[in-house]
């Protein structure tokens, strides 16, 4: 079951004006999407929302630190810095990265040493990476209830390949 979560700006955007997004909502909407990532199996992010935000994807602030999911960033390329958040975390929080058969070995190895969970899926014939064998390698490994927060490219994908069940 994939929920896929967007937040938007009065004007219809999911970031600013200026490319920020990580604050368009208040902190009640914050707290409903910490619940929702407490009750999902793995909350998912595309390559672009990981390296602008450099995202924790963990749950805090609501008394269940506890019920973190698993994290899976969407990454062809693996082409993300391991030191960031997500990558020094990756021994603490369960951390998986999707990325494409012919991602660079260096780069590999770079995310393996942090603990990462590396998951190949196939590219299509338009170099983007296979949304549908994404999921199916997810759903593969137990994963049953994923929240998509984006970004846009991949929340684009979802919806134009009908994967998404709710939005």
């Amino acid at each position: 079951w994939l929920v896929l979560k967007l937040a938007q700006s009065l004007d219809g955007r999911i970031a600013t004006a200026a490319g920020e997004s990580r604050w368009i909502t208040g902190a009640e909407a914050r707290r409903e999407v910490h619940l929702a990532r407490a009750l999902a199996d793995a909350v998912l992010v595309g390559t672009g929302t990981a390296r602008a935000d450099d995202p924790m994807l963990d749950v805090r602030g609501i008394g269940l630190a506890q019920a973190n999911p698993v994290r899976v960033i969407v990454s062809a390329d693996l082409d993300l810095p391991p030191a960031g958040r997500a990558g020094a975390s990756a021994r603490s929080i369960p951390l998986w990265l999707v990325h494409a058969p012919d991602t660079p070995a260096a780069r590999r190895e770079a995310w393996e040493a942090t603990g990462a969970t590396l998951i190949e899926v196939p590219r299509r014939a338009d170099r983007r990476l296979d949304l549908g064998a994404l999921l199916a390698a997810l759903g593969a490994r137990g994963l049953t209830r994923v929240l998509c927060e984006g970004g846009g490219g991949l929340a684009a994908g979802l919806i134009a390949e009908g994967l998404a069940d709710e939005i």
